[in-house]
């Protein structure tokens, strides 16, 4: 395994070896000599197109294996880059932060180191007897630091929480809430398992990219963007991008639309201020506490284009199906590796 705490991959490199090959075989280009090219993988099933690999590139292959979490922030940084134009560098967590991260320092020192290493993450796992976790978007992988220890954790929850959130854990086993840390919006979620805690972080940006951006061909655009009455659903696997996806949708409405809109979330990784429509977001969790009062709020909102980040219940089909029968529009994520796997859910 290589155990390199840095590695630059030179632009000539990368160009050598095109991004489709590294976006198709999972794999990372880091040395090129006169007869081998020397690339990094994590999956082994990679070694079963070496020779496809090969003869594709026109050099001997030597596979190099690397650290998970190595081999996630390069594959998910080389995305991000302009790839064949610039020399990329990696260095790692525990190098890049050992020198100025004390872990007694926090947890709010331990998040901005985080956020330094990793800007473009959404969402952070702390877990006893883990190192921390980070998901980027399509990506989740460990940092290569110390496993976090008990203590680290009660004392992370302390400092996060006050008395009550804390009274509330123990007696619900389960707490949620806003909370701005290290100059960014967090939607914390504490789990208390059987003799430890999870902490997942959500970070809730104000930056939506533009819809433009997200690779959908032009007909899709315009049939997605300029809608007639009906229900459309978007249909991935977790970690796909549906949240930015429909925040993305939202906000083109927002900015270019006079419209009534509702978006109904899980927990919100965006916030959105009303432009020239007015936006409505809503938690999907409130109807748990008060489901009467809950519906009765989504019909006197009276929205005219329906958001709805997650179909978990028949209610909210029913809901749903009855604003599309009343001539609404509305937009779905349902979670799934398939339609016919959305179906049968349904």
């Amino acid at each position: 395994m290589f155990n390199g705490q840095e590695l630059t991959i030179p632009a000539d490199v990368q160009k050598f070896v095109k991004y489709d090959l590294v976006y198709n075989y999972g794999i990372i280009p880091f040395k090129v000599t006169d007869k081998d090219v020397h690339i990094g993988f994590s999956d082994f099933r990679v070694l079963n197109d070496i020779d496809e690999i090969s003869f594709k590139i026109g050099k001997n292959v030597i596979p190099v294996l690397f650290p998970d979490s190595m081999y996630e922030k390069i594959l998910s940084d080389i995305k991000e880059i302009d790839y064949g134009e610039e020399d990329y560098y990696f260095q790692s967590f525990k190098k890049k932060v050992e020198a100025e991260f004390n872990k007694s320092a926090g947890v709010e020192a331990l998040l901005s180191a985080i956020v330094s290493f990793e800007p473009n993450l959404t969402k952070v796992f702390f877990a006893e007897g883990s190192a921390p976790a980070i998901r980027k978007i399509g990506r989740f992988y460990k940092l290569n630091t110390d496993p976090m220890k008990k203590e680290d954790i009660l004392s992370y929850i302390k400092s996060l929480t006050d008395e009550a959130t804390r009274k509330t854990l123990l007696h619900k086993k389960t707490v949620r809430f806003y909370k701005t840390i290290a100059d960014k919006n967090f939607f914390i979620n504490i789990v208390r398992q059987k003799s430890s805690y999870l902490i997942v972080l959500t970070i809730i940006s104000s930056e939506i990219p533009k819809f433009n951006s997200l690779g959908f061909k032009d007909d899709v655009s315009r049939y997605i963007l300029e809608p007639t009455k009906g229900f459309y659903f978007f249909i991935a696997p977790l970690g796909h991008g549906k949240a930015t996806t429909m925040a993305s949708i939202v906000n083109h409405f927002n900015k270019s639309k006079t419209r009534n809109i509702l978006f109904l979330e899980k927990q919100s990784m965006y916030e959105i201020a009303s432009d020239k429509s007015i936006v409505t977001q809503l938690d999907l969790g409130m109807r748990t506490y008060n489901k009467e009062n809950f519906f009765k709020i989504i019909y006197d909102i009276d929205p005219e284009i329906i958001f709805l980040m997650d179909i978990d219940s028949l209610e909210i089909l029913d809901m749903a199906l009855k604003f599309v029968e009343s001539g609404r529009t509305v937009y779905a994520c349902y979670e799934a590796s398939s339609i016919s796997g959305a179906l049968e859910k349904l």
